[in-house]
Parts: C-alpha cells; sequence; structure tokens
C-alpha cells in the first residue's frame, strides 16, 4: 500500500510479526478481488471498487462518535425521534442530534459521491463509443 505524499512515495509497512502476517493476507484478498472484478466488470470495476473503499472509509469515520458515545454513556440511537426522549437540557439531546446528523450526512456523501462515479464513468463509456 502506496501513501503519495507531496510528490514523493511513501511505503507503509507494519513492523510487528502480526502486522505482517495480516498485511500479507490483505493483500492476497485485495489482489483476488481485484482480478475477479475486472473480469466481470471490466472498466467500470475501478469505479466500483473506489466506491466501497469510500463507503468503508466514511463509515468508520462517522462511526466514531456514535461508538464512543455509547461507550461513555450506555445510549444508543438510532433515530431522530429517539433524540425527542431526552430532556432538551440535557447534553445527551445535543448529542443525539450530532450522531443522527452525522449518519444523514453519511448516506448523504456516499450517495452523491457514487452517483459522481457513475454519470462520470457512464459519460466517458458514451465517449469512445
Amino acid at each position: 500500500m502506496q501513501v503519495k505524499e507531496s510528490k514523493r512515495s511513501v511505503e507503509l509497512r507494519p513492523k510487528t510479526v502480526l502486522g505482517k502476517f495480516i498485511h500479507i493476507i490483505i493483500r492476497n484478498c485485495e489482489e483476488s478481488i481485484e482480478q475477479i472484478g475486472l473480469m466481470l466488470m471490466g472498466e467500470l470495476w475501478q469505479s466500483v471498487y473506489l466506491s466501497i473503499k469510500d463507503i468503508i472509509a466514511l463509515s468508520v469515520l462517522f462511526r466514531v462518535p456514535g461508538v464512543l458515545f455509547f461507550w461513555i454513556t450506555k445510549e444508543n440511537f438510532t433515530d431522530f425521534t429517539s433524540c425527542m426522549d431526552e430532556s432538551p437540557l440535557s447534553a445527551s439531546f445535543y448529542a443525539c442530534f450530532v450522531i443522527i446528523s452525522s449518519d444523514l450526512s453519511l448516506w448523504i456523501v456516499l450517495a452523491s459521491r457514487t452517483a459522481s462515479r457513475f454519470f462520470t464513468a457512464l459519460f466517458i463509456r458514451r465517449k469512445k463509443l
């Protein structure tokens, strides 16, 4: 895995034995999945693959506040109606709205990125024909 950083490439390598083992397993799975995707979908696979990576990264990023809040307060908020059960003067009332809003923004971002990649790939493919 390579991370580009200001015009030079930095390679991230795990240092521990367990880290190296997990890195090898993930690399092998990733290569297999990429080959299968290319065989099944062709050029469209790159767009699908990047969308899946975005979904995973953004889901982890947006789930962190909810997990931390659940870990601290042992309350789980799933929708805006559960926020109404809280007192408007409590901190959990506002935290609930922040957590639910972050989940909503996750889906908005994912849907827009996936749609933009799809339409970009569609228009590029149409121009080639």
